[in-house]
């Protein structure tokens, strides 16, 4: 008898740290976005000049139907504002220039630089709407070591295809929204970071994106995302350099590649001359905290 109790505590003591890892799917993942919301706590709003080849290239391509003679304006000065808490960023013109196409271009990088990496994966604000999609799925955590690393996977599956709507992931790095049947995430247990996500989607479209971090004083940085598809017809690639702005790390180089079989496209930007913890102007602010 005694014998037997023995061997089940022991079964207990080797399981026990398993099952504490293997805690609650969802409570896994909102420990990973409370890590990501909690980064630089003390940086409250930033202003920083953005520089690229791709505003002439764009002007050019917007402009070649217009007669030689038409002069063509400057490349305008691009300034982007971002505001902690506020739903979306702002990266607008600055200068005289008032062209439509220029607005039209403006509008377009935009959307080409819609990476936050404070927010890529699991928005900390879209907590209620990640319990409602995983209402309708099936959850699992498995736990899995790597050298000295515990990696916990959640595997969330879709009773139907579901549309996100960003609930799970931003549109930055380009992973499908809709028509979702099973997500996969592993968290690295030390770290609270998302190490790989995989997507995949009814009509049989697989994609991972394996990230990669740089440490800092309050947690971890995106500082590599590549987004690959089994068959290698899909390669995107986002590298961030940092800088170290009224004492915080933020982006100095930012180079994305996409290589897909409907687009082939390369973004280079730079980042300079930041504003850190100063007052918006009135406009600017009302347009990030209403979306507008």
């Amino acid at each position: 008898m005694l014998r037997t109790l023995t061997i089940c505590f022991l079964c207990l003591a080797l399981f026990t740290p398993c099952a504490a890892l293997a805690s609650d799917p969802l409570d896994l993942l909102e420990a990973a976005a409370q890590a990501d919301d909690l980064l630089q706590p003390e940086l409250k709003s930033y202003q920083v000049r953005i520089e690229t080849t791709k505003i002439e290239e764009m002007i050019k391509r917007m402009t070649s139907s217009m007669p030689q003679d038409v002069p063509r304006p400057p490349a305008p000065a691009i300034s982007k504002y971002w505001l902690r808490g506020a739903p979306r960023t702002l990266i607008m013109a600055e200068g005289e220039s008032s062209a439509p196409y220029v607005s039209q271009m403006v509008e377009r990088f935009s959307s080409a630089l819609a990476v936050e990496l404070d927010a890529l994966l699991l928005p900390v604000e879209e907590n209620a709407r990640r319990r409602e999609l995983a209402a309708n799925a099936s959850l699992k955590t498995t736990t899995v070591e790597l050298g000295n690393n515990t990696i916990q996977r959640v595997t969330i599956a879709f009773t139907s295809p579901t549309d996100l709507n960003q609930a799970f992931y931003r549109t930055g790095i380009r992973l499908p929204q809709k028509q979702i049947i099973s997500l996969i995430f592993d968290i690295d247990a030390k770290t609270s970071s998302i190490t790989e996500l995989t997507v995949l989607t009814a009509g049989q479209l697989k994609l991972t994106a394996e990230i990669r971090y740089r440490q800092i004083a309050s947690g971890y940085l995106p500082e590599r995302v590549r987004v690959t598809s089994p068959d290698g017809s899909i390669d995107d690639l986002l590298e961030v350099s940092f800088t170290e702005a009224g004492g915080f790390q933020l982006p100095s180089r930012m180079v994305r590649t996409i290589r897909r079989p409907d687009l082939s496209d390369d973004l280079d930007v730079t980042f300079s001359n930041y504003l850190i913890n100063q007052p918006l102007p009135e406009q600017i602010h009302q347009q990030l905290t209403l979306g507008n």
